[in-house]
């Protein structure tokens, strides 16, 4: 069931309201045993209830792929998430289902294709979690690619009648963060409505909160919490100002465009639209190897036709654009923050310190350092 739908006004107010007065403070505290990644071994607060089953094979068939989902499965009602998610329960209980496809291989990776071909089953070994009595507060991280329900009611215990429960999701896809609100109340799933607060990095963010929970090293939790913390910020930031969000029809038109599929054909898509979804793929992953191929997938169209799209709007090859946005970024850091050279070059794509020295000094002509020192000379 649908909400009655509310003015751009009114959504955008009631989700900054909400980050600003529940998430931002629920963040700001110990969340150790709060925060769940949705990946085996499971680790879940003391209250919370496991329950791991096997999946049946399952036929591939390309059912129901949209932005947000790779691929539907409606015999389990499940769908297998194209982008990295977080749900947050403000109020009440609430469960929640998640695919670990192909055993082993654990959720976070796509299902696996078998001898039968592109459209074939899904491995066996694949395991379905039930997590039950997630309480308000608990933060659940879902990676992409991860097997997550269809958007039913959010209770999978016996007596549905006592389900009462408040959820604020949030999707992070290149151009910015879905939010979402919705409700479960007795046999009723109430959703709320839908909107997307712009910002470029929040992929970025979600990204390595869920490898430092993955992670699961020394000071991991204390850095995936101060990722959260800037994510709801950066939520707060993007819902405060008048142009970054997007609602009602012009949410719906951005998301009908984006589902456009690589088989469409190319000339589905403008020009400037291949431009701008590159541009979006390549800020949100510039601390990943990117590659040509992986662009041009994004942007729905091929390797070719993308370096002609790149040569006519940028003036500059697809690849010296990466590097020049990887060095821009890597300017901004080290001007305005106290990060160090060695994080920097991390969050620009170079694992390797000295890999990003060479790359910075080749540049701009001198190494990252002279600019640091540069900056605490005028401070």
């Amino acid at each position: 069931m649908t909400l009655k739908p509310k003015s751009h006004t009114q959504l955008q107010k009631e989700f900054r309201q909400i980050v600003q007065t529940r998430l931002i403070p629920l963040v700001q505290d110990d969340l150790s045993k709060r925060l769940i990644l949705a990946q085996l071994p499971l680790r879940v607060p003391a209250g919370v209830q496991v329950e791991p089953y096997p999946i049946p094979p399952l036929r591939r068939t390309g059912y129901g792929r949209t932005y947000f989902v790779v691929e539907s499965w409606p015999e389990i009602n499940m769908n297998e998430a194209r982008f990295p998610s977080l749900h947050v329960v403000l109020k009440g209980e609430a469960d929640f289902r998640f695919g670990a496809v192909g055993g082993s291989a654990g959720p976070g990776t796509p299902p696996q294709r078998t001898s039968e071909g592109p459209r074939g089953r899904t491995p066996r070994g694949s395991t379905i979690c039930l997590m039950s009595a997630l309480s308000a507060g608990t933060v659940l991280a879902i990676p992409a690619g991860v097997l997550q329900d269809t958007g039913q009611a959010h209770w999978f215990r016996p007596h549905p009648e006592r389900a009462n429960s408040d959820l604020f999701s949030m999707k992070f896809i290149p151009e910015g963060i879905v939010c979402h609100m919705c409700s479960t109340a007795g046999l009723k799933h109430l959703r709320g409505g839908w909107l997307l607060a712009r910002d470029t990095r929040a992929l970025a963010l979600a990204e390595f909160l869920i490898e430092e929970l993955r992670a699961r090293q020394l000071h991991s939790m204390d850095l995936a919490q101060h990722y959260l913390s800037a994510l709801m910020l950066s939520v707060h930031r993007s819902l405060t100002s008048p142009s970054g969000v997007v609602t009602g029809n012009e949410l719906r038109l951005f998301l009908k465009e984006e589902e456009v599929k690589v088989e469409v054909g190319n000339a589905s898509l403008a020009p400037e639209t291949v431009f701008n979804r590159a541009c979006s793929y390549i800020q949100a992953h510039l601390h990943e190897e990117i590659t040509l191929d992986e662009i041009a997938v994004h942007a729905c169209v091929s390797p070719r036709t993308l370096i002609r799209i790149f040569n006519s709007r940028a003036n500059v090859p697809v690849m010296r654009f990466v590097l020049q946005r990887r060095m821009e970024s890597a300017h901004f850091y080290l001007q305005h923050s106290g990060l160090p050279i060695a994080e920097i070059g991390r969050l620009v794509g170079y694992a390797r310190p000295n890999e990003f020295s060479r790359a910075f000094s080749r540049h701009t002509g001198s190494p990252p350092s002279a600019l640091r020192g540069k900056r605490e000379n005028e401070v």
